[in-house]
Formats: structure tokens, C-alpha cells, sequence
């Protein structure tokens, strides 16, 4: 049967292809950053729906909070869980400590407010990342479950490796037009 260290064998040959991505190396200048920022915004608008989408559908969102009737694990969570999970909390901290690091050594005075952002943002998620992995035990309750965590997972980092592709070559062309 499938688990999380099956997904997580299966998946890494991908984490290690967005871990070592030349976007990270194609920020040089401010502009470049910029340009990476403006389009590493919609990750950001992923991440928050795939959590708003947990929190509504696993717990109580009611004013007064209610507690919740019958087994609320009935759903499609555990697909939006391993979306959130595998590609997100369970990924962030690793790309942001690439990114931190180039900063770092490219534009050191720059980017000190957007490096203190994603250093917090490696801590809390390094912290987060065990919860993620219980919740996705607990919600993948049956194989077919798990077989959907998994196909989830591959395409959801596909499109996480495609999405970067683009923004490279953004940065790519931006530099071209620049030059000429």
C-alpha cells in the first residue's frame, strides 16, 4: 500500500529538480527579483486557498463554533491535504533556503526585508511540517485514498516545476530585452 514515505521516494527526484532550479541563480539584479516576485505571488494565493479550503472543510468556521457532527473526513481533503502538504509545507522550506542564500550573496542589502520574511517562513513551515504529515495519516483512512495523495502530489510538483520554467524564462527574456 501506499504511504507518505512511498509518496515522498516517489516525489523526490522532482523536490530535487525545484530544490536546484536555476530560477534561483537567474536572480541577479533587483529588477529580476522583482520579476520573480510578481509571479511567485500566485504560490502564494495557492497555498492560502489550499489552507482555507482545510481549514473550512476540517474544522469549525461558525460563529458560535459548533462542533462538528459525523466523521468530517468524508470529502476530498485528503487530495487538497496532500496538495497542500507535499508541495507546499513539506517543500517551502528548502526552496526558501536556496532563494535566502542568493539573496544573500546578490543583493545583501536589497532584499534584508524580503531575506527576514523567508527565513520566518523556513522556521514556522520546518515546525508545521510534522503536523502536515499527521493530518495526511489521518485523512488517508483507505488505499484509494493514499493512490490519490500520490497522483496528486506528482502532478501538483509538475505544475510547480512547469510554473517555475516560466518564470525563468520571463526573467530569461526580461534580461534579452534588456540588453538590446
Amino acid at each position: 500500500m501506499i504511504t507518505t514515505p512511498v509518496i515522498q521516494k516517489e516525489i523526490e527526484p522532482i523536490r530535487t529538480k525545484l530544490f536546484n532550479h536555476e530560477v534561483y541563480g537567474a536572480i541577479n539584479t533587483l529588477d529580476e527579483l522583482n520579476l520573480f516576485l510578481e509571479h511567485h505571488v500566485f504560490t502564494v494565493w495557492d497555498f492560502m486557498s489550499l489552507l482555507k479550503t482545510l481549514q473550512r472543510e476540517l474544522t469549525c468556521v461558525a460563529i458560535p463554533v459548533e462542533v462538528p457532527k459525523g466523521n468530517p473526513y468524508t470529502g476530498e481533503s485528503h487530495k487538497i491535504a496532500a496538495a497542500f502538504t507535499f508541495t507546499k509545507e513539506d517543500l517551502i522550506p528548502e526552496i526558501f533556503s536556496a532563494l535566502v542564500t542568493d539573496l544573500n550573496t546578490k543583493l545583501p542589502k536589497q532584499s534584508d526585508s524580503l531575506r527576514y520574511s523567508l527565513d520566518q517562513h523556513i522556521e514556522l513551515d520546518a515546525d508545521l511540517r510534522a503536523m502536515a504529515m499527521k493530518m495526511i495519516e489521518e485523512l488517508c483512512n483507505d488505499k484509494d485514498k493514499w493512490n490519490d495523495c500520490h497522483v496528486i502530489s506528482k502532478m501538483t510538483l509538475q505544475k510547480r516545476l512547469a510554473f517555475w520554467n516560466s518564470i525563468l524564462m520571463t526573467i530569461k527574456d526580461d534580461h534579452k530585452h534588456l540588453l538590446n
